[in-house]
């Protein structure tokens, strides 16, 4: 069984867990802006109790957004300097992904519901996307966007029932989301890095090159600045 450690500063609280292939250590804090500060001792204490050295570990896994500018790069700057230090392989993952796969593991969610995610991305905006609960995984069914919250509410109940829809993440603390008649609302669910860290042993393959996990291939997702270069080059190609 795989050793990996994964670490999630993608919105304002941040968390840390660890597995030796059979057991799970993790941390959380709950205090904004307080990242830098925090992970690198979240991140000896979940290490010393599992009694696994930094070096011990065959992978690290951290959330790469959407989600906050400033965790993002903290994130990723806190995983770089370890995977550097220990040469070690890097899993990146879609914090939407990770809030999915959270709220189906760890809340009633019959299978076939839909689970959306959803942060607020300020300027009027949220990021989203949509899962299809199954018996033991996420299927995404609607790719992460950044768009007003009418529009994602107008896609919603294009493609869904409502009644099937739960609601999940302080995106949904903003209108018209947070007065939809969905099944349930949870504006208050954020990721958690034990929900990072089973997408990451699921995705794992060891017998992979290296250059698949390697750092320089983990990319930070700026929902903004993705659909910002499509515009362009949607212009250039006219």
């Amino acid at each position: 069984m795989s050793k990996l450690l994964a670490l999630d500063a993608s919105t304002e609280v941040c968390s840390v867990a660890v597995t030796d292939g059979s057991t799970v250590v993790q941390r959380y804090c709950d205090t904004p802006k307080s990242h830098s500060k925090v992970l690198l001792p979240l991140i000896n204490e979940v290490l010393e109790e599992a009694k696994i050295a930094l070096s011990d570990l065959d992978a690290l896994a951290v959330t790469r957004g959407p989600g906050s500018f400033t965790g993002i790069r903290i994130g990723l700057g806190i995983i770089q300097g370890l995977s550097y230090g220990a040469k070690l392989p890097v899993i990146g993952l879609n914090t939407l992904d990770v809030m999915a796969e959270q709220y189906r593991a760890t809340l009633s969610c019959m299978s076939g519901s839909i689970i959306v995610p959803a942060l607020d991305a300020r300027m009027g905006e949220v990021y989203w996307s949509a899962y299809r609960a199954e018996n033991e995984h996420c299927e995404a069914v609607i790719p992460a966007a950044v768009c007003a919250p009418l529009c994602a509410l107008e896609e919603l109940k294009a493609q869904f029932s409502l009644e099937d829809v739960h609601g999940v993440g302080h995106g949904w603390s903003v209108q018209p989301l947070v007065d939809t008649p969905v099944s349930k609302i949870s504006p208050d669910f954020k990721p958690r890095a034990e929900a990072a860290l089973a997408l990451a042993v699921q995705s794992y393959k060891p017998k992979m090159s290296p250059s698949a996990y390697a750092f320089t291939a983990v990319e930070p997702i700026y929902l903004r600045n993705e659909i910002t270069w499509k515009k362009r080059q949607r212009i250039r190609d006219r």
